[in-house]
């Protein structure tokens, strides 16, 4: 079984969907560390974020695998290094370019092939699995998700994160490929006023129902 959750920034989508792979005992996967992982090699090799060729290269070459659910490099655990104030600042527009959104895709789709899954993103239930047995979208209110940002991350200056949430916000429903939207079939919550074990048992009653529809577990 697959689950979708798709979202914009700083909604929560990371939290819940951990919880439900955990729950459900499925293999988690988070699409925005693999956008992270071709920033933190163009930061490592001096790429520009505004040369698309060089980074459809990075992406098509990551050197990327799994070990016990956790992404790895060169056999080394990379996922705590991809959550600088840099990367942040670059990731957006790299995951734009349409040939990087492709290559990743395709690695994605080959590291998680036939296995039970929850997946995180902008495009899960859109593009990489379109044909996902479940499919959500989570949202907030942005001055609600940069509050959230802003007490997990200790920062003073709100306004500052404010603004990095509504820009975000603007390139990943513009993009020419993948951009953020919902779904048809995606169940929409909007978790301005929910906290994450709400949500999370809220879609955990939705699956179940799902997998009862299809005779699963």
């Amino acid at each position: 079984m697959i689950v979708a959750i798709d979202g914009p920034a700083g909604v929560g989508k990371s939290t819940v969907a951990h919880r439900i792979a955990e729950q459900f005992g499925f293999q988690f996967l988070n699409s925005g560390n693999f956008y992270r992982c071709v920033a933190f090699y163009a930061l490592k090799n001096n790429i520009s974020p505004e040369d698309p060729a060089a980074l459809v290269r990075t992406a098509e070459h990551l050197p990327l695998t799994l070990h016990d659910g956790v992404l790895c490099a060169d056999g080394e655990n990379i996922e705590p290094y991809l959550h600088t104030h840099e990367i942040d600042e670059i990731v957006a527009p790299i995951s734009a370019v349409p040939g990087v959104r492709a290559a990743v895709n395709a690695l994605m789709g080959r590291l998680y092939r036939n296995v039970d899954l929850v997946c995180e993103g902008r495009d899960m239930t859109t593009v990489v699995f379109p044909d996902a047995d479940v499919k959500i979208f989570l949202d907030a209110s942005p001055e609600v998700r940069a509050g959230r940002r802003f007490r997990q991350n200790g920062g003073n200056d709100y306004g500052a994160v404010l603004s990095a949430i509504k820009r975000r916000d603007h390139v990943d429903i513009n993009k020419p490929v993948g951009n953020l939207k919902i779904a048809d079939d995606a169940l929409y919550i909007d978790t301005s006023e929910m906290d994450p074990d709400t949500v999370t048992k809220k879609i955990f009653s939705y699956i179940n129902a799902k997998a009862g529809e299809r005779n699963e577990f």
